[in-house]
């Protein structure tokens, strides 16, 4: 469900005659809505006000009411009225390389985040616009549903991801005035729970002689459930696969391209699969053309004065007669050790072995393994880092960005490693 106020009269004309609101939302335990005098709030119980026979506190764990002004005291230590204030900032991320749409009825587009606790209860959030809202002293506060304009008929809408605050409210339901049915807006409690993210591929086409686009599926809703913590003030991502924008197999040098800058890899043969072809989208006026590149013949190899095996070198170890810093490369089906500058004694300049493994990791969110720059990737802008900076490169610096691996250099400058003693 959109976790927006639903603006379109024939929306809030169905929603009235649903009731107003959802179920009443009860994640760990619950929290009911603030009371006022009297009312059973605070987390110890609050005192009511004088002479007057306190409200229980309303929602799921609403406190019970007070007698008499006396101290209103709330279920299990007066829980009822308590209220997460915190927020969450939520996003949907949608790849770039597939189009989505939504059919969208009287400007509302089907709900693309829903909230659910983290064992599974949904939390309902899409408020009524109008109808009855049960106040805090248990009087009914009416919201008169106004006429609006003509509503557009169904018709589709590009999507292209969103961003959304949720500040933890929830809609429930309860009884006002002479039992009627009203919608309350209890706070969730403070904790863990599952963002629900969807979107459907699709196209945009326009009928002859209509004049709204229709929206037509081109494959079944895509979603990702995305965990998170309320109140949080770092914003909660959440990113569709992607499908690479990169031709299946290599094209051939000089062919045609349409995205500038687009960088290609392809598997490598070797063990390690860290000898991959590379095709690059370049601008040569007045054509596009793709550039291709080969790794280098001694690449998923270990030619003198490489050791013969990986496990023999020691990494910080000094390296051999004949070896060059960031030249000599030594690969194994383990990984690449090689050789790297470093400053000694003195600031004095050194040589030393360094190794890592292929499936070592580059950064949080990332692949053990570096994956093919151009392939889909799912984690919305992380960064991993497989390059060589100060160490031995077992791959490109990626980042992932409308929904595929993209290169990316490191900004300023490497730090030139200490020599390990010897």
């Amino acid at each position: 469900m959109r976790l927006h106020d639903v603006a379109a009269f024939g929306f809030a004309f169905l929603l009235s005659a649903i009731g107003c609101g959802g179920v009443a939302l009860s994640p760990d335990g619950g929290r009911g809505n603030t009371g006022t005098a009297g009312a059973g709030t605070g987390s110890a119980g609050a005192q009511g006000g004088a002479g007057t026979t306190g409200v229980a506190g309303t929602g799921v764990g609403g406190g019970a009411a007070g007698s008499n002004g006396g101290a209103g005291t709330g279920a299990s230590g007066g829980s009822g009225g308590v209220s997460a204030l915190g927020s969450v900032t939520l996003g949907l991320v949608v790849p770039t390389t597939t189009s989505f749409c939504d059919t969208a009825m009287c400007g509302s587009p089907g709900p693309h985040i829903t909230i659910s606790t983290a064992d599974g209860k949904d939390v309902p959030t899409i408020r009524p616009v109008c109808g009855a809202f049960c106040a805090a002293d248990g009087t009914c506060d009416q919201h008169l549903c106004t006429p609006g304009g003509a509503c557009a008929p169904p018709h589709g809408e590009a999507y292209t991801g969103e961003t959304i605050n949720w500040d933890g409210t929830s809609v429930g339901t309860s009884t006002c005035g002479a039992g009627i049915v009203c919608t309350t807006l209890p706070h969730v409690a403070d904790g863990n729970y599952v963002a629900h993210m969807c979107a459907t591929p699709g196209t945009l086409t326009m009928s002859d002689g209509g004049f709204y686009p229709t929206c037509t599926a081109t494959g079944p809703v895509e979603c990702i459930d995305v965990p998170f913590t309320i109140p949080s003030a770092t914003p909660v991502v959440g990113s569709l696969p992607g499908s690479s924008p990169c031709p299946a197999t290599l094209p051939a040098a000089g062919s045609n391209c349409s995205t500038p800058g687009l960088i290609c890899d392809y598997p490598g043969v070797d063990p390690g699969g860290a000898c991959r072809p590379r095709a690059t989208c370049v601008l040569k006026t007045p054509a596009i053309g793709w550039s291709v590149t080969q790794p280098p013949s001694t690449c998923g190899t270990h030619p003198s004065p490489c050791p013969a095996a990986f496990a023999s070198i020691p990494s910080g170890g000094a390296c051999p007669a004949g070896a060059t810093p960031f030249q000599t490369a030594c690969d194994y089906p383990e990984g690449r050790c090689g050789c790297v500058s470093c400053f000694g004694d003195a600031s004095a300049s050194g040589t030393m072995w360094s190794c890592r493994a292929w499936d070592a990791g580059a950064g949080a969110s990332c692949p053990a393994r570096a994956p093919l720059a151009g392939s889909a990737c799912s984690v919305p802008d992380a960064f991993c880092f497989y390059g060589g900076c100060g160490e031995i490169s077992i791959g490109s610096d990626l980042q992932c960005e409308g929904g595929y691996w993209q290169e990316r250099g490191i900004a300023g400058t490497c730090a030139v490693p200490s020599c390990t003693p010897k």
